[in-house]
């Protein structure tokens, strides 16, 4: 593609004047700029060539995930991700026979424990961090995943409905993650991961 523009190029250069003038302008304009894009491209490889041989990608053995939602879901597909990283799991939702489901099939051991939290009740957060901070000696990624759902027409849900949705999948994850970030700042380390759908 671009040695065929370049072909083009040179033969237009032979043609008269006119020609050359009015057709082959823009193609040495696009002559250029995909040289411009193809360098760039090329320096992008480069970058992600030199980041792979640093091995940039972060380790998760043994750092501490605490993961809300889990018992089902997009939460128990981040539960598996993390235990086959190595990384001790806090797994949290309402339902404990879900999570101990999750916690069996993980055949995790000491290095998964289960905390049930309801993220409607802002109340008890607090004191839920203060339990999860108990299990590892710290948490390295919180996992806002905690939610509930709703499947209606927007014209038909009545205002009721929408606050609840708001307090449980937005306050309830903001309140959580401002009781576990003062522990991540402390440490200077520290990821969050929102969730949302």
């Amino acid at each position: 593609s671009l040695h065929l523009l370049k072909a083009l190029l040179e033969d237009g250069k032979k043609c008269g004047p006119e020609f050359k003038k009015y057709s082959f302008m823009k193609t040495e304009i696009l002559v250029d700029r995909l040289i411009k894009i193809r360098n760039g491209a090329i320096s992008l490889i480069d970058k992600q060539k030199s980041m792979d041989n640093h091995n940039i990608r972060m380790s998760y053995k043994n750092k501490t995930v605490w993961i809300t939602g889990a018992s089902s879901g997009i939460g128990e597909a981040f539960a598996k991700a993390f235990h086959n990283e190595g990384a001790n799991l806090i797994l949290s939702s309402r339902r404990k026979d879900e999570l101990e489901r999750v916690k069996s099939n993980l055949s995790g051991g000491k290095s998964i424990q289960i905390l049930t939290l309801d993220l409607a009740n802002p109340d008890e957060l607090k004191s839920k961090t203060e339990e999860a901070l108990t299990f590892f000696k710290g948490i390295d990624v919180l996992v806002n995943n905690g939610g509930v759902s709703q499947r209606s027409l927007f014209a038909e849900t009545d205002l009721d409905t929408i606050r609840r949705l708001m307090e449980i999948n937005f306050f309830g994850s903001v309140a959580l993650t401002r009781f576990v970030l003062p522990h991540m700042m402390e440490k200077k380390s520290g990821h969050i991961i929102v969730t949302s759908s």
